[in-house]
């Protein structure tokens, strides 16, 4: 099959060219051509392939364009190629077809349904250029890397709720910590004792009704209306112990920030417990749902918290119900925190309104 050009038709000296109407009248349904030798001029007509049509390739030079151009079947075409000022209003490309540019390695496909793909050697640049090299634009690499360049950064909106999750099948925020390590804090007759845990190693004893006195600060990454949880880590250096528990009971005050509101009069009070290993040394994470938005017991208000908030917390060895084969031991409290989730981002302001 010949190529096909946008240009003046040839025809041959003296030859009689019929009517307009009438030439249009016989172009009214699609005719099959076959045979031709020399450049085909359609005019203002369409041209279509349907079933197993094939072209060597379709060439735009000069000013010409195309409406719409749509292969069906197993039409292909060799290659397309437009030069000077040639355009193409829409392309649809078959499910095994791609788009390439200079070569095999750059260019764009649908590898299924719903899905463009973009694929190049060297990365996918999006940026300030639209001839030559940009010079602020994002990297997205062969890897899957994404890398912003020059003035290019990743910009999140500031509204609160927004920010990095984590699970692509599961989208959610992801859980850091609040440490609260200050034990030293209780100087009374319920502090702790700072004893021998394994050979140089000590760490805080705490016989039933020792104290901890903890403060935490709610951090500027926390996703406001989200639940936090209090942990509680700790363990016994006995090889005699059966089973049994700990409970804890967790007497806490909250308040805002920056002079919005008074910590709360009448403390959250609750306790629960921790089941004991029979492994000496093992460390025990005991957790408890320390917020919620219809708050009781121990529980604080969600949606009183936000960035700058304080929780002052008063954890105490309520009952020491271990098991075992002889004297029961006292636990070790290694370390008391406060899960939150995290929208993995500051907030814009560092006061109220903080995402403003």
């Amino acid at each position: 099959m010949p190529n096909i050009r946008s240009g003046a038709a040839d025809r041959t000296p003296g030859q009689k060219t019929r009517p307009r109407r009438a030439r249009e009248r016989q172009t009214q349904n699609l005719v099959p051509y076959t045979g031709a030798v020399k450049d085909i001029d359609l005019g203002a007509f369409a041209f279509t392939t349907t079933g197993a049509g094939t072209f060597g390739s379709v060439v735009v030079s000069g000013q010409g364009s195309f409406g719409t151009v749509v292969v069906t079947g197993l039409g292909t075409f060799g290659t397309a190629t437009v030069t000077g000022l040639g355009t193409f209003g829409s392309i649809l490309v078959n499910t095994n077809g791609k788009v390439n540019w200079r070569d095999a390695a750059i260019g764009m496909y649908s590898q299924a349904d719903t899905f463009l793909d973009i694929f190049a050697d060297g990365g996918v640049r999006i940026g300030d250029s639209s001839g030559g090299a940009p010079t602020n634009y994002t990297l997205i690499g062969p890897s899957g890397d994404i890398t912003p360049v020059g003035s290019a950064d990743i910009v999140i909106e500031k509204a609160s709720g927004n920010g990095i999750k984590v699970d692509k099948s599961a989208k959610t925020f992801g859980f850091r910590d609040i440490l609260g390590d200050q034990f030293t804090k209780n100087t009374g007759g319920t502090r702790p004792t700072l004893a021998v845990y394994n050979g140089v190693i000590q760490a805080w004893k705490f016989a039933a009704g020792d104290e901890a006195y903890m403060s935490f600060h709610i951090p500027h990454d926390h996703v406001t209306g989200t639940d936090i949880f209090l942990h509680i880590h700790w363990s016994h250096i006995s090889t005699i112990v059966t089973g049994g528990t700990i409970t804890f009971k967790a007497t806490s005050i909250y308040a805002k920030a920056h002079d919005q509101a008074a910590f709360q009069s009448s403390p959250a009070v609750g306790t629960f417990t921790g089941t004991a290993s029979t492994t000496q040394y093992q460390q025990i994470l005991s957790e408890i749902q320390y917020s919620a938005s219809t708050p009781t017991g121990l529980q604080l208000d969600t949606d009183d918290l936000e960035p700058d908030g304080v929780i002052e917390l008063t954890l105490e060895v309520d009952a020491n119900d271990m098991t075992a084969d002889g004297t029961v031991p006292d636990p070790f409290i290694h370390y008391i925190d406060v899960h939150y989730q995290s929208t993995n981002i500051a907030t814009k302001d560092k006061a109220p309104d903080f995402y403003a």
